[in-house]
């Protein structure tokens, strides 16, 4: 390799944060004290480290971070007992003696002790490295010795079997017999413990007490007992102390105390990401001021200075806008799943809230009297031009003209009001407006095709597409041009359903293009709403490229959102359209869970304690507990769902709804929240707990919520296949079985599905009782890759419910069973 004796340059700290750009530089250069000193930075994220470069001191020399909260309560040790030593000792919940140091000085002489496990504390990456790294040093040199010298006394036997027998000597007694036998078991059974490997983590032992001045807290990371070699540190916001939890994992903690000491929070990090925003907002490095962050002074940062200095004593300070549009009283407006071919008018209410209104003088709201103008940056929106305030709510309209719009494309604009007399201070309040028009004319009705575009590194490229009414699946096809070498690209496509999570309808796929190569990927879409297809060129890639892309839509809809069978019945029909284009039919229908429903064993509402619970104004959290007992009669998978409390989050009318899952022995295995697809446990045989637990300020509500059933989903050891006819007589006649069919555009297929014997080998085991059901997936495509993706949107389930006999669900073609039996639902 040729050298150079060029210098190589500095590194671009420059380019890691614009400073420049935001016009830090230029504040700073007239402003050099303004540079966020006296303010405070509230980070709500994954955890800042205190032990970061950076985030040591500010400017002035002051304690950078001044305060660590953990909202999570995933730190919280339970501090409850209250002990005082005996001879310098106290016994440690974990049955350790545990020797105070004479140092320590705690006037009251008590002590409050709890147990905290370290894996709980640690992140995911954190914790499957210091999993491995024990393993190594602890488990596997004594195993693997173990291990060899069980396979050596094994073969050895073996040989002198096979030597014995070949010098013809007498066969084995009983004793040798025995032997091998032994030394076969414990092969067996070292390699059953290397597989079911499973380690708990460190236990530590935690000790808290009151010096008189400061809460200090002791974690024997020693797990001997000798404190005075564990980590000691006193209450952050106080002592700003913090330490590594060990050498080893090198995991930056401080302590926090509440309710008079009965809570210990140990407070770390979740991930970096929080490190990562507070060094963007304030890193300071005093010998490398090219690092800093936006306001290296700060505990709080303050970008408009100027422009608050300016107008800092006008009304529009004290005053803030609350806007609501439309009759669900959003935010803003969003037009998306709509055909965009006329105006549409929208009404927006706005009303104005002083800073501390249940303070606010009254004659200060009285005599509040605001004139607006409004203006909007977009021809296809109209709006009043101006809007005389009171301190009261004031409504008008506004009108979207989306006819004209290029189709395909998402626009965004608003309607911004300031104050007649005093414009300069800026935006009183704006009403953000985004409309997608989609692409309603497709080729013979179901086809989309978009030419060749040229694709840089970092180019974004989206496409809005109306989804015909019949359509429940669409195939994606990129064709790749004028490149020699790979492309990368990251194709997602979305839409969005009303009150529901954006991951309901979504696909995602990283896709790697040849020269003029050619990639086909097939969705699962929802008729009538609008399809956003994104593709992305990867940012590294360093030759452009050119992309077709061709959407094709089909469908095979069912004539049931959801088919209920029910053993009783035996047969139940499903009427299946090709509502586009014509299409070839395969229909197959698989058994896959087992569903029991569980009522509560237990149901408490209490009051959560201390300030972390208590929202401002004095109203306090609380919450519900609900306890289940699961038996599984072997080994299985499973899934627990709470149905009434799923699929939503920031949205749900609850918080923090979380299950946990305990074996016999108290011990927790496994925990989930609202999005229940995502956790799964595999449990042997035996009897478990699930407690669920939900948050609200309303004691009332959470009371009504005390019957709360829980699904539990065990997954079937193997999947049971369902029969499916095309006529009636050969569903009650066991005769020819459904095979593959084409459907001509608008021809109806009708479909006989016939329940599976209870005798079945997989079913049997499960031990069915009457009201419980199974749940599976029912396609009706031939292609493979269509019935994955239809199943995956969640098209096609089948799922089971509970059957009464006084309250039958069926539809009226049908009579209700006289015995409740086992049954299934098909969608």
């Amino acid at each position: 390799m040729a050298s150079t004796t060029e210098p190589l340059g500095e590194f671009p700290f420059w380019g890691l944060l614009p400073r420049k750009e935001t016009g830090v530089v230029s504040l700073l250069s007239k402003n050099p004290n303004f540079d966020g000193r006296g303010t405070v930075i509230a980070i709500f994220d994954s955890g800042v480290d205190p032990g970061a470069p950076g985030l040591q001191v500010t400017t002035e020399g002051k304690v950078k971070v001044i305060d660590r909260i953990d909202a999570s309560g995933a730190g919280d040790v339970d501090t409850s007992t209250v002990v005082e030593a005996t001879d310098g000792v106290i016994a440690g919940l974990t049955g350790r003696k545990l020797k105070v140091p004479e140092a320590w000085v705690n006037p009251s002489g008590k002590f409050h002790i709890g147990v905290k496990s370290a894996y709980t504390l640690y992140p995911q990456r954190l914790r499957e490295r210091i999993i491995k790294e024990r393993k190594e040093k602890q488990w596997d040199p004594v195993h693997k010795i173990l291990l060899a010298e069980a396979q050596r006394k094994l073969q050895l036997l073996e040989n002198n079997k096979s030597n014995g027998s070949s010098n013809g000597a007498s066969p084995n007694s009983l004793i040798d017999k025995m032997t091998k036998e032994d030394a076969e078991t414990r092969v067996s059974l070292l390699n059953s413990l290397e597989k079911k490997y499973n380690d708990l983590g460190p236990a530590y032992d935690c000790v808290l007490y009151h010096d008189g001045d400061v809460w200090r807290a002791c974690i024997d990371t020693s797990e001997r007992g000798e404190l005075e070699s564990g980590i000691h540190l006193g209450e952050y916001r106080i002592t700003h102390q913090w330490a590594s939890l060990t050498s080893a994992d090198q995991y930056n903690i401080s302590v926090n105390v509440h309710n008079d000491g009965n809570i210990l929070e140990i407070v770390g990090m979740c991930s970096s990401h929080g490190t990562h925003v507070a060094s963007i907002a304030s890193a300071n490095f005093p010998d490398a001021p090219e690092r800093n962050g936006v306001a290296p002074g700060a505990q709080i940062v303050d970008r408009a200075v100027e422009h608050m200095l300016q107008h800092c004593n006008s009304i529009e300070d004290k005053v803030r806008f609350m806007v609501e549009c439309g009759s669900e009283r959003k935010k803003g407006i969003h037009l998306r799943n709509w055909l965009a071919d006329k105006p549409v008018d929208m009404s927006v209410t706005v009303e104005p809230v002083l800073l501390d209104d249940t303070r606010a003088d009254a004659n200060q709201k009285l005599s509040f009297c605001m004139e607006m103008v409004l203006t909007t940056n977009a021809p296809w929106i109209r709006s009043p031009s101006c809007l005389q305030m009171s301190y009261t709510a004031r409504s008008f309209q506004v009108s979207i003209d989306p006819r004209g719009l290029e189709r395909g494309r998402v626009y965004f604009a608003s309607v911004k009001a300031y104050n007649a007399s005093n414009v300069e201070k800026g935006i009183m309040f704006e009403v953000p407006i985004t409309i997608v028009v989609p692409v309603i004319d497709l080729l013979h009705g179901y086809k989309y095709t978009c030419p060749a575009e040229v694709f840089r590194a970092g180019c974004v490229r989206r496409h809005f597409l109306y989804v015909p009414v019949e359509s429940t699946w669409a195939t994606v096809t990129l064709k790749s041009s004028h490149s020699e070498k790979c492309q990368r690209f990251t194709l997602h496509a979305v839409q969005l359903k009303p009150d529901c999570s954006v991951k309901t309808i979504e696909f995602y796929k990283v896709v790697n293009l040849g020269c003029n190569e050619s990639s086909t990927f097939v969705l699962g879409v929802r008729g009538g709403y609008a399809l956003e297809v994104c593709l992305a060129r990867w940012w590294s890639s360093l030759v452009d490229g050119q992309v077709e892309i061709d959407v094709e839509f089909h469908s095979l809809r069912p004539s049931h959102e959801e088919v209920t069978l029910f053993c009783s019945d035996g047969v139940q029909r499903v009427d299946v359209r090709a509502g586009l284009r014509p299409e070839e039919v395969s229909p197959q229908a698989y058994l896959k869970h087992h569903t029991q429903v569980l009522t509560p064993t237990e149901s408490k509402v209490e009051v959560l304690g201390g300030l972390r619970d208590t929202i401002p104004g004095g109203r306090p959290v609380y919450q519900l507990i609900l306890s289940y007992n699961l038996s599984v009669s072997k080994a299985a998978e499973v899934t627990p769902k709470c149905a009434l409390l799923s699929d939503v989050l920031y949205e749900s009318a609850f918080e923090s709804q979380l299950w946990m899952l305990f074996d016999h022995n108290k011990q927790l295995l496994g925990s989930g929240d609202a999005y229940c697809t995502k956790y799964s446990l595999k449990l042997e045989k035996g009897e478990y707990t699930i407690r669920l637990h939900v948050r609200h300020e309303r004691p009332d509500l959470l009371e009504k919520l005390s019957d709360l059933p829980l699904t539990v989903l065990t997954k079937l050891s193997q999947e049971v296949k369902l029969d499916v006819f095309t006529s009636f007589n050969a569903a009650v006649t066991c005769g020819k079985k459904a095979q593959s069919l084409s459907l001509g555009t608008g021809a109806v297929q009708p479909l006989y599905l016939t329940a599976p014997s209870l005798t079945d080998k997989t079913l049997k085991g499960l031990g069915l009782t009457p009201g419980q059901a199974l749940l599976g997936t029912l396609s009706f495509a031939k292609d493979e890759q269509v019935r994955k993706a239809v199943s995956n949107h969640k098209f096609g389930p089948i799922r089971t419910m509970p059957v009464r006999a006084q309250a039958c669900p069926l539809s009226n073609n049908f009579p209700c069973p006289p015995t409740p039996l086992p049954s299934f639902i098909f969608l």
